[in-house]
């Protein structure tokens, strides 16, 4: 099965980008995906919200440089997410691959270890915007959360502005899977006027909504996902239907 990688690209802090990263990565290898999630956000996360320790220092290996055990700067970076089926990469490893003079999108895509994998989940953060862009370019497809109020709308139309001159003027061959809005509370006016407001900005690009859900944001402080505390609980619905979406697009399912 060709290797499917997606970026999370949060465009503005606070979009649930990194929820969004782990419930995903985690939902699809409940379904028997091979997955790897490559953190990208300078505080590592996916790591803290899978109950994981913090990644060790690097070995300031360079990408293509091996150890004694024959590691390179990437395959020594890949751990164990304790759960079956999900690999996380994370800490300066990935950073410092896809940064270096050599590490052009191309780079990631090709590496032997990237490819062993299904599916590839890039977790970004605006505060890395060059290291976004890049993740962006080396992607297939990109996912853009966004929180659902007003302001988090209005700045969302510059972010996708960036995206299309990236695929434009930067030779990106992927397309934009999704916008996704988040923390949605259907008995806030404003929210439900903000994801009307998507749909009329973007008519063809606005996945479903990821409802608010305090069950989810303390699951994650824990360091478990939502598939793991209530797959029953709305915004673990929310996410499967995001999921079966992923599928269906990469898979043909």
């Amino acid at each position: 099965m060709k290797t499917t990688i997606i970026c999370i690209a949060g465009l503005q802090p606070g979009a649930g980008a990194t929820t969004t990263a782990v419930s995903l990565a985690h939902g699809l290898s409940l379904h028997g995906r091979r997955v790897l999630l490559t953190d990208l956000a300078p505080n590592n996360r996916c790591t803290a919200m899978l109950g994981l320790a913090p990644e060790p220092e690097s070995t300031g290996l360079r990408t293509d440089d091996m150890d004694a055990q024959g590691n390179t700067a990437l395959t020594s970076g890949i751990r164990f997410s304790r759960r079956h089926g999900l690999h996380l990469l994370s800490g300066r490893r990935p950073a410092e691959m896809i940064l270096s003079d050599r590490g052009c999108p191309d780079t990631f895509r090709q590496h032997p270890s990237i490819m062993a994998w299904q599916v590839i989940l890039i977790n970004t953060s605006p505060a890395w915007a060059d290291l976004q862009e890049r993740a962006i370019q080396a992607s297939d497809l990109a996912i853009i959360p966004t929180a659902t109020d007003p302001a988090s709308i209005d700045g969302l139309a510059q972010g996708m502005h960036r995206l299309g001159m990236l695929q434009e003027r930067k030779d990106w061959h992927g397309n934009l899977l999704g916008i996704l809005p988040t923390f949605y509370d259907a008995h806030a006016p404003e929210h439900v006027a903000a994801v009307q407001t998507l749909h009329e900005r973007f008519p063809k690009s606005v996945l479903p909504v990821i409802h608010r859900s305090v069950l989810l944001e303390t699951c994650t402080a824990a360091g478990w996902t939502i598939f793991e505390t209530d797959p029953l609980v709305r915004a673990a619905k929310d996410y499967l239907a995001l999921i079966r979406i992923v599928r269906r697009i990469t898979e043909g399912k």
